[in-house]
């Protein structure tokens, strides 16, 4: 079952994708990381583990859990993801917009509430109670910010009920400080 974290990315990918036309997704080919992306620090100091990396002609998104735990089975996350040329085909508010919209429609007790926004950035945080395809309760803060090569997301997202606001500031301060960039192999 797909988990809420990758719903509403997926939901904003999946709106970017439709400008592009119904091209079938070429077959997967080995992770090659983007030559743009974010650069950040874990704001807790734990270990995370990459669990996925995947890139294909219109996306490159990985992500992170602590040991221990899978992409399924998580009880914190954190994702990177660039939609190639998606600042051509939506705004970052647009593509924010989609996901609120998605969650709002299927979560009990969703809250949302927008941290900073700007022409080419957005942060934003949202919580929920649970989702009508049995999905738990999720509390995420996220960013989207123009790159060069499309729109970059970062984001936390937790199971494990409502962020701890010592926590939640830590990662509100992480994600808010991260600056998108070349990436030096």
């Amino acid at each position: 079952m797909m988990n809420q974290l990758r719903t509403s990315l997926a939901v904003g990918l999946l709106a970017l994708a439709a400008c592009a036309g119904d091209k079938a997704p070429p077959p997967a080919a080995p992770f090659v990381p983007p030559p743009e992306g974010w650069t950040f620090e874990f704001a807790d100091g734990r270990t995370w583990d990459p669990v996925e990396q995947t890139r294909s002609k219109e996306s490159a998104v990985v992500i992170y859990v602590l040991p221990g735990q899978t992409k399924e089975e998580w009880s914190e996350l954190v994702t990177t993801g660039l939609t190639f040329g998606g600042h051509r085909r939506a705004t970052v508010s647009q593509l924010a917009e989609v996901t609120r919209k998605a969650l709002e429609k299927d979560c009990q007790g969703f809250k949302w509430e927008i941290i900073e926004e700007s022409d080419k950035n957005i942060m934003y945080e949202w919580r929920h109670f649970g989702c009508k395809d049995k999905q738990p309760g999720q509390h995420e803060i996220a960013r989207l910010t123009v790159g060069r090569l499309g729109i970059h997301r970062l984001a936390y997202d937790s199971r494990t009920g409502r962020i701890p606001t010592g926590l939640r500031r830590q990662w509100v301060k992480a994600i808010s400080e991260a600056t998108v960039g070349p990436i030096s192999r």
